[in-house]
């Protein structure tokens, strides 16, 4: 733990980071499964690098975003079809 921090904070952050990197291993091994199909070595993504995590991360967001986008755009498009106005249009 570092020093001059709060011991249960850094816990917690080690363990979702932990969380993390496994979830990202695990697609990684998956889609690798989906690629080739056949599981890959054992000691496949075991080593995944704070810039690995980092684009990962930012994948993640990028991912999310444009989804969030994608969801508002198809929102609207069903109201425009479905709704009926006040006006009985």
């Amino acid at each position: 733990m570092y020093e001059g921090t709060d011991p249960i904070a850094a816990v917690a952050v080690f363990w979702v980071e932990r969380a993390k990197r496994n979830t990202v291993r695990q697609h990684a091994r998956n889609a690798a499964f989906r690629l080739h199909g056949e599981h890959p070595a054992e000691g496949f993504a075991t080593h995944l690098s704070d810039r690995d995590m980092m684009i990962a991360d930012r994948l993640e967001e990028a991912i999310s975003r444009a989804a969030s986008l994608h969801a508002a755009d198809l929102a609207d498009e069903l109201d425009s079809k479905w709704l009926v106005s006040e006006d009985g249009v």
